[in-house]
């Protein structure tokens, strides 16, 4: 008695694909022999099929609709975090294998192979021409060679606002593999984040990025600033790119060039966050004309007219009376919005944002200051073309953010990040050093940041169809879609 594994799923797939398992025995040819194939998720038997051998004599089972059921997605925009687990994103999923026939006269079950293979499946589908030639190597962190992140963002990159977020998934096969989320900016700057997952166990075997512009640029987690100046996305910040980096600094994975937008618009901007093919959450923007068509339905029914006077024994009538009154009101907004013009590369997602099942329209974040501890400043100096301040005693880190007043107008209510500490009582801040004096009380404080995610509010898109073809000469297009919340807004009744 023996199965034969001919066809297993490979380590790594997206669970909307199928998942193939094919089999064959020794024992086919036995009285109403059947293969019985059991499924666990998670270590958790959820179903066991009998499966009858095929015109060719083998047992194919596709797998994933049993265990799409069991994946959902992940997305917290309230975090400020750049790593974050996204357990519900994926499951950990193998076989049982049994073989079943009749042995004289009674239907009798033996077990007939161990299915050894550790495999995963993710919240992910893949067109049918793509998946054809699909390898699950392509998505592995190495040093060896680096891997792709589960997203669908291009090769040549993408286009974001500063106030943008987005977050990328990836495969944490093997420890020590993503340490660290390096960002380079076109400033010149290198930034490593710290990744505290970087144990690749059952709970952190995939793993998702914040690699927005709001997201880089307001972390909580752990940076160290290789070269370059804080704050890591500057005014003068026209790109960075992002790549994670294992335990030695070596690359393991793709890298991705985030161009930062920063176009100015009349309108307002709609950023809409989407789960894409891959699983990750992506934003598109559109920031031109919008409209909105507002339908108003009404229930209602008919009263007699009038009414019985008691006093005077007799039914009366009032211009006042309503023979038609409203029960019941419910308004629908349909919003109609217009992206800016966006290059061949930004424009091939929006196919995946109009298919995406999962679409949200995120709301600005919000950033405040506040003060927490203060000083005298007692000389400036000259470090290297920055400002070199001496106060009578700080403390402070690398990386802190500090406010100038009472000082000259140039730097009077002035933010500035501390990009060395020179001695006990000497800093040194990305501000221009220009020859300045004391003008007598000089004074700084070091500020608290309070930084607050925007909502996240439902959405369905309502565009079926849209042109993505662009000819050759055309160098930028803009899109328009139609959208509407995923609640009723209801009136009173009269």
């Amino acid at each position: 008695m023996a199965i034969s594994i001919l066809q297993s799923p490979s380590q790594l797939q997206p669970v909307y694909n199928p998942i193939i398992l094919a089999l064959d025995s020794t024992q086919k040819a036995q009285t109403n022999f059947t293969y019985i194939i059991k499924i666990e998720v998670d270590g958790n038997e959820v179903v066991a099929l009998p499966i009858s051998s095929n015109i060719d004599g083998y047992g194919v089972i596709d797998a994933h609709k049993h265990i799409e059921n069991y994946v959902t997605n992940s997305i917290d925009t309230t975090s400020l975090a750049t790593f974050r687990k996204i357990e519900d994103s994926y499951v950990e999923y193998s076989f049982k294998l049994f073989e079943q026939y009749d042995v004289s006269g009674t239907t009798t079950q033996f077990s007939a192979a161990t299915y050894t293979a550790t495999t995963y499946a993710y919240n992910g589908v893949e067109d049918w021409l793509d998946f054809r030639n699909y390898d699950y190597t392509d998505y592995v962190i190495s040093s060896a060679s680096t891997g792709n992140f589960l997203c669908t963002i291009p090769t040549d990159g993408v286009t974001m606002k500063t106030t943008d977020s987005s977050y990328i998934n990836f495969y944490n096969q093997t420890t020590n593999t993503t340490n660290f989320l390096e960002v380079t900016t076109s400033n010149g700057g290198v930034y490593r984040i710290t990744n505290p997952w970087q144990t690749s166990v059952a709970a952190t075997k995939f793993l998702q990025a914040a690699i927005g512009p709001f997201n880089i640029a307001n972390t909580t987690s752990t940076v160290t600033m290789m070269s370059g100046t804080y704050p890591i996305i500057q005014d003068t910040t026209e790109y960075y790119d992002v790549r994670l980096l294992d335990v030695s600094g070596n690359p393991t994975s793709q890298s991705i060039r985030v161009n930062i937008d920063r176009r100015c618009s009349k309108y307002d901007t709609y950023q809409m966050l989407y789960l894409d093919k891959s699983g990750s959450y992506l934003n598109f923007n559109f920031d031109l004309a919008h409209k909105v068509n507002t339908t108003v339905s009404k229930k209602s029914y008919n009263k007699r007219l009038g009414s019985f006077n008691p006093n005077t024994l007799e039914w009366g009538y009032s211009l006042a009376d309503r023979s038609k009154k409203i029960m019941d009101v419910t308004i629908n907004d349909k919003y109609t919005i217009t992206s800016n013009w966006v290059t061949q590369a930004d424009s091939n997602r929006i196919v995946d944002l109009i298919s995406s099942p999962e679409v949200y329209q995120l709301l600005d974040g919000t950033v405040t200051y506040s003060a927490a501890t203060t000083d005298n400043v007692v000389g400036y100096s000259n470090n290297g073309g920055l400002l070199q301040l001496t106060v009578t005693s700080h403390g402070l880190s690398l990386g802190t953010l500090v406010r100038l007043y009472d000082t000259i107008p140039a730097y009077n209510n002035v933010y500035a990040y501390i990009t060395s500490i020179d001695t006990l009582n000497a800093f040194t801040v990305n501000l221009a050093y220009n020859g300045n004096t004391l003008t007598g009380i000089d004074k700084i404080d070091t500020q608290t940041i309070t930084v607050t995610s925007g909502d996240l509010i439902a959405v369905n898109i309502d565009t079926n169809s849209i042109e993505t073809k662009q000819k050759v000469n055309t160098k930028m297009i803009n899109y328009t879609i139609d959208f509407s919340y995923t609640f009723t807004n209801y009136r009173q009744r009269n």
